[in-house]
């Protein structure tokens, strides 16, 4: 009996020492200097994408960057170009010259500090610079008389707008793909076509030459009579022939 009642004596001493020796020591622990137990670093995330993936010259694409565990977000382009982000990324627009791939670059400062990194590529595709315009024109015929006519044949192509010039001072406007102008000059007379268009403007010429129209020839007649000789009171016929001529007339002594 005696030995029982010792046991919980001994009991009811022993265990609130037992238990403020558990709760003290991670207290104690806690306190020492240079003791850490939270060692656990968190890594960060991070993703890139562009859109478009492809571009003409000239065009831009949107870059999507998306960031977890990060204190710092930096995109960084092979073409030199760099951009800040917020530590959860967001999204930037870019035009670059040439094909550029770009790097985005997430970093957590926590600890010894970790970084992650993903890239994307925008390709940038050549533009076809457009055709460059031809043309093309013709006199027919190239040497008229003074007061005669010949005609402009214009072929053109690759062009918005067609026009002919004369060193005379003539100006006619035909469509961009060309067509024919009737032309009077009163002298020799060079024509000049130009077709322009989005690739540039060219030119072609024609020259139509005036000759002086000359002197009228001089009219040539012949009179004949048949019989040439008659008697009293009989006749005869007389045959006339006329060039050049603008009247004949036949008189008689």
């Amino acid at each position: 009996m005696l030995q029982v009642r010792v046991s919980r004596f001994l009991s009811r001493i022993l265990s609130p020492l037992a238990m403020l020796s558990t709760l003290s020591l991670p207290l104690l622990l806690t306190g020492c200097g240079g003791a850490t137990f939270n060692t656990t670093q968190t890594t960060p995330t991070v993703t890139i994408a562009a859109s478009p993936t492809s571009i003409t010259a000239g065009g831009s694409s949107t870059l999507t960057v998306t960031a977890t565990n990060a204190t710092g977000v930096t995109v960084a382009g092979s073409d030199g170009s760099s951009y800040t982000m917020s530590s959860t990324g967001g999204t930037q627009a870019v035009s670059p010259a040439t094909t550029t791939t770009y790097t985005a670059s997430a970093a957590n400062t926590a600890g010894a500090g970790t970084k992650a990194s993903a890239t994307a590529t925008v390709t940038v595709a050549s533009v076809t610079p457009p055709a460059a315009p031809t043309v093309t024109i013709t006199a027919s015929p190239t040497s008229i008389t003074a007061g005669g006519s010949s005609t402009l044949t214009v072929t053109a192509t690759n062009a918005t707008g067609v026009t002919v010039t004369g060193t005379d001072g003539s100006t006619y406007t035909l469509k961009a793909t060309g067509g024919t102008q009737a032309v009077s000059p009163t002298a020799t007379t060079t024509y000049t076509a130009t077709a322009t268009g989005a690739g540039g403007k060219t030119t072609a010429t024609a020259t139509v030459t005036v000759t002086p129209a000359g002197p009228p020839p001089a009219p040539t007649v012949t009179i004949a009579a048949g019989p040439a000789s008659i008697v009293s009171g009989s006749s005869s016929t007389l045959t006339v022939a006329a060039t050049n001529a603008t009247g004949v007339t036949v008189t008689g002594t």
